[in-house]
């Protein structure tokens, strides 16, 4: 299943993007998995109750700390991966690092039961999309929340723990797989640049909004390559290495295939 993030505009996010609105400098230096130990809806579980599921684990971050969702990142039984706080925002996940690492909490009790085989590929992609994206600096967990120092808890699961090695072989390998768009189909699509139109914009706005709603919210509704699709365009060059000049030529369709791109 291709990735798709869905953002705190998605989910109907009602309280604070991070912990007190402080602001937390990328590529972070560590990600940690944790899990909610709430009961989570079943791995067949439609959109509406998964958002719905997203809403209550943001009520407990609301009542616990007073600052909205305590998680960067959230991976449901479904597969489909939300959008916590802001990724560039501290959360309140784990306790003494919350400024220089990210947390990505699988949803459900996994003392009781294991991740579902969608989570578990969900978690590989989104290790080497973060990385790629500079979110944080290695494709891979630096353990389980358990394991971060001065930790006391049993999170993220027995039956998740163990499985933690196996995840971050998984995203070594999906990183060191080549893009299956073909050279050819690259080169045969046109520079887009502000004024332009058609389908293909369309098709690189919404996959903006989808990978990257942490800075990517660009409306939809003009149909055409604006100023606001040039900014997030320029953001999404510079967090990818390329010249952040708004447009989007041959290097630039390379480098958006290679994240995941498929128009």
């Amino acid at each position: 299943m291709a990735l798709t993030i869905h953002s705190r505009q998605t989910w109907g996010a009602r309280y604070a993007s991070a912990y007190r609105n402080r602001n937390a400098s990328l590529p972070a230096r560590e990600v940690w998995l944790h899990h909610t130990a709430m009961r989570a809806p079943a791995a067949n579980a439609s959109l509406e109750q998964d958002i719905a599921a997203m809403r209550a684990i943001e009520q407990v971050g609301q009542d616990r700390f007073g600052s909205g969702i305590s998680y960067s990142l959230i991976v449901m039984p479904s597969g489909r991966v939300f959008e916590g706080h802001r990724i560039d925002g501290v959360g309140a996940h784990t306790g003494g690092r919350n400024s220089i690492a990210r947390a990505i909490s699988l949803h459900g009790n996994y003392d009781v039961a294991p991740p579902t085989p969608q989570q578990l590929d969900a978690l590989a992609q989104l290790l080497v999309h973060g990385h790629r994206s500079g979110w944080w600096a290695s494709p891979s967990l630096a353990g389980g929340h358990r394991d971060a120092p001065k930790a006391s808890t049993a999170c993220p699961g027995k039956l998740t723990h163990g499985l933690i090695p196996e995840i971050n072989r998984r995203a070594a390998r999906l990183l060191t797989t080549p893009p299956s768009t073909s050279s050819q189909a690259v080169s045969s699509r046109p520079t887009l640049q502000e004024g332009a139109t058609g389908p293909l914009v369309t098709a690189l706005q919404t996959w903006l909004n989808r990978m990257y709603p942490s800075y990517s919210q660009i409306d939809l509704r003009p149909k055409r390559y604006g100023p606001q699709t040039v900014e997030v365009v320029t953001e999404w060059q510079r967090r990818s290495g390329l010249t952040p000049d708004g447009r989007v030529g041959p290097a630039s369709w390379r480098e958006a295939d290679r994240q995941g791109f498929r128009p």
